[in-house]
């Protein structure tokens, strides 16, 4: 579906790609490049719409999985550098060990929840595990997610720890005897670090400890002097002989880390396919999740060039009226192939029901269910719009001139099937030739191949071969109406007109409500009778 930007951001289509909630990495890159399917993409629309209505199913039974789900989701890290330093035959980091076991754990979590739902998908959503690989990161079975150069990897290695672990503990004995015996020649306490912090007014035990082979003199303030025990011979030749197993030690875990990067590597196809599929899910349970809170219905599709819509709702502007304790009035609209008009007074909701004509039809061929009752449609080519003012100022183009270019373009695609939507047709230009336009810019677009809606002020541009919707308009008001809440005497549904009728006068009605000066409104109102006795009206 072709959509220019000034229309993406008519029926505000970043809106509904912000409702579409994603967590793990590779679901928000999805998310980032959905495009609305191709009108020739019938077959994998219909299979998207049975998926979403399975997966809505599956949510009402099991929403409490689906939380957990999605908070597994959350969980998962950006792993595209790594598989690239893997890709790479980079030698991994303990970190990137870390992550990468961490990403198993999680598919390994996702598959237990999924489990539970019995839900039949097609294969890119389907997880599995390859127990190779959870071993080869997990070899003694512990099934925690922290990583460790494991002693298993390597019997070298095992040796060298078993060593260092016996010096530290020989250190530990005879530092403690050392220690023990210090303590007791002195009766004096020792830190952990070896330190003896002593008062500098004790003169006598300062004399003995400055005397004494196993202590030196380490440092002192305006109160006390520090000394610390020296380690003897013995023990720093088991500080020699740690410090040497250590470099053993690293050497030989430097040579686990460059094996351990080769034997992952052989699973790189198998972490870049769950990192998709995980994406895929998380993308179908977000459009999923979007098309149950907007309470959707299952769009049907049909091979004539129609738009059926019973009950649509902006979702945009009823998220607008209930953040104000206003109601939404849903709209019904039956379009066909040809030139539809809408007429109505301005606020009485012509551009609205423009614009959810635009939105609903891009929802729909996003593969989401659509906020109505019932939504039947062929899927399109283009949406393209002009609605509103959108006078470039660099190009210099006024409102109308800037409308000529949407039609030219419109016009370019005239031979698909297409919808294009107008509001307030010429209205940019003086009546008499903005009639004229209007009536042969009509003319055009009823023969064409798409789906036409304009919405107009003029009267007379009616004729038997295009439809023609009214908006209800204004109920009935008073002077003791009020203004602030006009809303609420406002009737947003459209009613097809068969036979010609005149575009409704409700300005005047607006303007009573706007607290317009009475003596205005009353000439207003004969102008407008007399205007009718001459035309013969």
């Amino acid at each position: 579906m072709k959509l220019n930007e000034i229309t993406k951001k008519t029926i505000e289509c970043d809106f509904i790609h912000s409702k579409i909630k994603v967590f793990s990495p590779f679901g928000k890159k999805l998310k980032k490049n959905l495009l609305p399917y191709k009108s020739i993409q019938v077959n994998e629309l219909i299979d998207e719409y049975d998926r979403i209505e399975k997966m809505i199913f599956s949510i009402n039974k099991h929403r409490y999985s689906y939380v957990e789900l999605r908070n597994k989701f959350k969980d998962i890290k950006n792993l595209e550098n790594t598989f690239e330093r893997i890709e790479s035959n980079k030698i991994l980091t303990v970190t990137e060990f870390f992550e990468i076991k961490c990403f198993i754990f999680s598919i390994i979590d996702i598959i237990k929840i999924f489990n539970k739902l019995k839900l039949s998908l097609e294969e890119k959503y389907i997880l599995y595990r390859v127990n190779e690989l959870e071993k080869l990161l997990d070899p003694d079975g512990y099934e925690v997610k922290s990583f460790y150069i494991y002693d298993s990897y390597s019997e070298e290695l095992s040796n060298i720890r078993s060593n260092i672990k016996k010096l530290s503990n020989e250190k530990q004995r005879m530092n403690k005897m050392l220690f023990n015996e210090i303590k007791s020649d002195y009766n004096v306490k020792i830190l952990r670090s070896g330190d003896l912090i002593i008062d500098k007014e004790n003169n006598i035990l300062i004399e003995k400890l400055s005397k004494d082979n196993r202590i030196y003199y380490k440092n002192e303030t305006f109160m006390n002097i520090t000394f610390t025990i020296k380690p003897n011979e013995d023990l720093d030749d088991i500080n020699s002989k740690l410090e040497e197993l250590k470099l053993f030690e690293e050497k030989e875990t430097e040579k686990i880390r460059i094996k351990l990067s080769a034997e992952i590597k052989e699973y790189l196809e198998y972490l870049i396919e769950m990192n998709i599929r995980i994406g895929f899910l998380d993308l179908l349970i977000a459009k999923s999740y979007f098309s149950l809170g907007f309470k959707g219905s299952k769009p049907v599709l049909t091979d004539e060039k129609e738009i059926k819509i019973i009950d649509g709702r902006h979702i945009i502007v009823e998220e607008s009226l209930k953040q104000n304790d206003g109601k939404y009035i849903p709209v019904s609209i039956d379009l066909v192939n040809g030139v539809s008009l809408i007429t109505g007074a301005n606020m009485g909701g012509k551009t609205v029901s423009l614009k959810m004509v635009g939105l609903l039809t891009y929802i729909a061929q996003l593969g989401l269910f659509v906020p109505a009752k019932k939504f039947e449609f062929k899927p399109v080519d283009f949406i393209m719009t002009s609605i509103g003012d959108y006078q470039d100022i660099k190009q210099g183009l006024s409102t109308f001139g800037a409308e000529v270019e949407a039609i030219k373009e419109a016009i370019i695609l005239n031979d698909k099937y297409g919808l294009l939507l107008i509001d307030e047709l010429a209205s940019g230009t003086n009546p008499k030739e903005g009639f004229a336009l209007s009536k042969a810019i009509i003319d055009y677009f009823k023969t064409g191949n798409g789906i036409t809606i304009i919405s107009t002020h003029f009267d007379g541009l009616v004729d038997n071969d295009i439809k023609h919707f009214q908006v209800k308009g204004l109920k009935e008001i008073d002077e003791h109406s009020d203004f602030k809440n006009m809303e609420k005497y406002m009737d947003y549904n459209l009613i097809e007109v068969s036979t010609f009728k005149e575009v409704p006068k409700d300005a005047i009605n607006i303007s009573k409500l706007m607290g317009l000066n009475k003596s205005i409104i009353i000439n207003a109102e004969n102008y407008l009778n007399e205007g009718s006795e001459k035309s013969g009206k």
